[in-house]
C-alpha cells in the first residue's frame, strides 16, 4: 500500500474514520457490553490501519510502500519470525522472491538511506537480485534525507 504523507490527507482519513464509527455507534445498544468490544475493537484496528499507512510528510521523498499482512489464521502463526529493531521486536513475513515465482515484484528502484555506504549496498542490492533470478536490476538510488 502507497504511504500517505500529506497531512491534510491524513486528517481527513482520521475524520472519516471517526464519523463512521459514531454513526455505527448510533444503532446499536450500549449497554450490551460484547456489542461494544466488538465496535471498539474495529474501531482501534482501523486506527492500526491507519497507522501503518501515514508517515511525517519530511519523508515524502522516500515515495514508499509498504505490504500489510494481518495476523495470519492460526495454522500460518509458525510462519512469522522476528527481527530487533531499538530494544523492540518486530513481527515480519518472508516474501517468496524465489526463481521459481514467476510473477516477480515490477521493482523500477530502491532507495537506501543516508547513513549507508552506497557502494556497498548497491554490490549487496545487486547480488540479492542476481539470487533471485531478476534478469534487470532498479535504479538504486541514495536518500538525501539526513539521518537523525
Amino acid at each position: 500500500m502507497k504511504l500517505i504523507y500529506e497531512e491534510k490527507e491524513q486528517k481527513e482519513i482520521i475524520t472519516c474514520g471517526i464519523i463512521k464509527f459514531d454513526e455505527l455507534l448510533e444503532g446499536i445498544d450500549l449497554d450490551d457490553s460484547s456489542v461494544k468490544k466488538k465496535e471498539v475493537f474495529e474501531f482501534f484496528h482501523l486506527l492500526f490501519i491507519m497507522a501503518m499507512l501515514f508517515k511525517n510528510p519530511s519523508y515524502k521523498e522516500e515515495k514508499e510502500w509498504r505490504f500489510i499482512r494481518f495476523y495470519p489464521k492460526s495454522g500460518d502463526v509458525k510462519k512469522i519470525k522476528h527481527r530487533t529493531a531499538r530494544h523492540t521486536l518486530i513481527p515480519y513475513f518472508e516474501l517468496d522472491f524465489s526463481c521459481e515465482y514467476k510473477g516477480r515484484m515490477p521493482i523500477v528502484e530502491i532507495m537506501f538511506g543516508s547513513k549507508q555506504d552506497s557502494i556497498k549496498s548497491e554490490i549487496a542490492l545487486k547480488k540479492l537480485f542476481i539470487q533471485k533470478c531478476y534478469d534487470e536490476f532498479p535504479l538504486f538510488t541514495k536518500s538525501s534525507i539526513p539521518y537523525v
